[in-house]
């Protein structure tokens, strides 16, 4: 192809984008931050919280999938990944402006503000509470002297406790409403606990299978106290 052929090819391209009014998608800017192996972690987290988005939330936009796919990410990093003293630190950190021991959790306050374009004030609240309160019951599943307690029978609510500060119902629960759909909260309010109950014992299901699957025995599941 000649020079002006390309040049010629170029403004034929450039005007039809022109014409259907196309413009590139926006990327995620870079946190530059590393995973200590080649990105091998992290790639792996990203492929657990797209799957989750696009199984479950299917029908939203891809801009509301994409944040709420990094609000997963973090789920499944704090879960996973996550330095357990950086967690501890983390809200005191936020709240007096200091920087995150955790590089990755310096980008974790981002995420939640960009709930707010996405989802009505009250929701977005609701999904950052259950993202703070999933981190402070992570904190307590971490602790020695937590996790190596025996179920008790005279705290029958301990696993309910346990399951609210841990399971992130209300976080996906609310997702279930983008905004941008649902622009009434009064027409799905009421129905919010409902799905949260859902998602709660779904999770301990799955948490139940895979105790015993692991033949671990000495969780408030095999108690027989979760359900």
């Amino acid at each position: 192809m000649q020079e002006d052929e390309a040049l010629d090819l170029k403004t034929i391209i450039e005007s039809l984008f022109d014409v259907v009014g196309y413009k590139p998608s926006s990327s995620p800017q870079s946190w530059n931050v590393d995973d200590g192996h080649d990105g091998v972690v992290f790639a792996s987290i990203i492929k657990k919280a797209v799957s989750l988005v696009e199984f479950c939330y299917f029908n939203h936009s891809f801009h509301v999938k994409l944040v709420f796919a990094l609000y997963c990410w973090f789920f499944f990093y704090i879960d996973d990944s996550a330095d357990k003293l950086s967690l501890e630190d983390y809200q005191r950190r936020l709240l007096l402006r200091y920087p995150q021991e955790d590089p990755v959790l310096e980008h974790f306050h981002e995420v939640l503000g960009r709930l707010y374009d996405h989802w009505d004030p009250v929701c977005a609240n609701s999904m950052t509470c259950a993202a703070l309160e999933f981190l402070s019951g992570t904190i307590l599943e971490n602790r020695l002297d937590i996790s190596s307690m025996t179920a008790r029978s005279s705290a029958p609510n301990w696993p309910k406790y346990l399951r609210e500060k841990s399971g992130m119902a209300p976080g996906f629960s609310c997702a279930v409403f983008p905004a941008s759909t649902h622009t009434d909260i009064s027409a799905y309010i009421q129905i919010l606990p409902d799905i949260a109950s859902y998602f709660y014992l779904a999770n301990d299901i799955l948490s139940c299978v895979n105790c015993f699957a692991r033949h671990v025995t000495d969780t408030y599941f095999v108690a027989g106290q979760v359900l």
